[in-house]
């Protein structure tokens, strides 16, 4: 199913994530939406971007789950080669993008280099 924006441009690059929230945040949500004179969806989106997508919060992330699978394969004993590609596999399920995917695994790259090198 193609969306489309109220002026008939489909919208490229987004992708619909829902969820179920508490009926008093949703209700807070639209008196917000209200009072800023925005719909729910662009106040939602507003708060995300301000909040989560701060390069420091994503680095953080990726660098934090990079080096909690490097443990997880020192702990596990497979092949690193084998180790990676079951997490892409479980990394993709979870619907990360590809670039996402890419910078933990050399987070993982990184943590084994580190580890070589001491």
């Amino acid at each position: 199913m193609m969306m489309t924006s109220k002026n008939g441009d489909v919208f490229k690059d987004e992708s619909f994530t829902g969820g179920f929230v508490p009926r008093r945040l949703a209700d807070q949500l639209g008196l917000m939406a209200v009072f800023h004179n925005t719909t729910r969806s662009a106040l939602l989106r507003n708060l995300l971007e301000e909040n989560l997508m701060g390069g420091n919060t994503v680095v953080s992330a990726i660098k934090s789950i990079g080096k909690r699978l490097y443990k997880r394969w020192l702990a596990n004993g497979e092949p690193l080669n084998a180790f990676k590609e079951g997490v892409v596999v479980k990394l993709k399920r979870k619907k990360l993008s590809d670039q996402f995917i890419k910078d933990i695994l050399e987070e993982v790259d990184r943590c084994y280099a580190k580890d070589q090198n001491e």
